[in-house]
């Protein structure tokens, strides 16, 4: 064999060699710098965290905190948000066993609309906030390529099943949502000695991370953080809590807490507000952004942007 026949080999079996790899990443530069654009990758709708983190085709993503910190909020509005952002409108997918799917569209509309809960679940909307959700209405009722799937039976390869069918029908999948990573099982059989809660988490983590890998779109998910949290002074999520959930703090291309300090102080300075702290980071910065949080919503927004816009 020659060693043209062999690189030939390589490559079909999904090689690069730097040469090209190289070559390609100087073309891409060259592309986004003749065009004045950044780098692909998908937008969250938050200013200051796309600024620091970049969420890229194949990227598995983590999101915890403990609980009333607003993770399925927060979740739902990088869903909303990175649909919205893609020009290709690929499909979307948002899986939770936690709530229903009217409950899902309640908690989109209110944080896309920007119209308080309690005005909705009352009835007591104004004539401009009947206009903005006419408006949503309006724009999506025809929309194809939002799913949400509310199974209460969700396992890791149930969910693959559903996107490789999705991904059958429309050929690219935009994004991957799973709320409660937690309540995900498998149905690997493991030896009684390795059946356990941590391997079985492990097992779930890595066939997503593959899941992403394979489909060519992130991965997203949230998880709720152990209660041992509550017995620090200092209850900032730190990768130490993502140590005990199997292997994610490997799997995982990034990493976020999220912490409110008024969950455990209503006289908290800072109330209003919240921290999203960037644990890990595979393409660099980790450390905190600070985000505003409206309970009457409840969602978040940009410090700098008026709730209004």
């Amino acid at each position: 064999m020659t060693n043209t026949d062999f690189n030939a080999e390589l490559v079909a079996l999904g090689f690069t060699n730097f040469e090209d790899g190289l070559d390609g990443f100087i073309k891409e530069c060259e592309e986004f710098s003749k065009n004045r654009n950044p780098r692909p990758g998908s937008l969250t709708g938050f200013k200051e965290l796309d600024d620091n983190i970049l969420i890229n085709k194949g990227n598995f993503v983590l999101i915890g905190g403990r609980p009333s910190m607003g993770k399925t909020t927060f979740s739902l509005q990088m869903f909303f948000n990175m649909y919205i952002n893609d020009r290709e409108k690929k499909p979307s997918i948002f899986f939770t066993s936690e709530m229903n799917n009217c409950e899902i569209m309640e908690r989109l509309i209110v944080s896309a609309t920007k119209i308080p809960f309690t005005n909705i679940k009352n009835g007591t909307l104004s004539p401009d906030e009947f206009h903005k959700l006419a408006e949503f209405s309006r724009k999506f009722a025809e929309d194809k390529r939002t799913f949400l799937c509310d199974d209460t039976n969700l396992n890791v390869e149930t969910i693959t099943k559903y996107c490789d069918k999705i991904k059958m029908e429309h050929r690219e999948i935009g994004s991957i949502f799973i709320d409660r990573i937690q309540n995900i099982g498998t149905e690997k059989n493991f030896h009684p000695l390795d059946d356990t809660e941590e391997n079985r988490r492990s097992e779930v983590t890595q066939q997503l991370k593959a899941l992403a890998r394979r489909l060519q779109c992130p991965v997203i998910a949230t998880t709720q953080l152990d209660s041992r949290i509550e017995k620090r002074l200092d209850k900032r999520p730190t990768m130490r809590d993502i140590a005990g959930l199997g292997t994610v703090e490997y799997d995982a291309n990034i990493i976020l807490g999220i912490y409110r300090n008024e969950v455990y102080n209503d006289l908290s300075p800072s109330l209003g507000s919240a921290e999203i702290i960037i644990l890990k980071n595979t393409h660099g910065f980790v450390g905190k952004i600070e985000l505003a949080f409206l309970k009457e919503y409840p969602a978040f927004f940009n410090l700098s942007k008026n709730i209004n816009d």
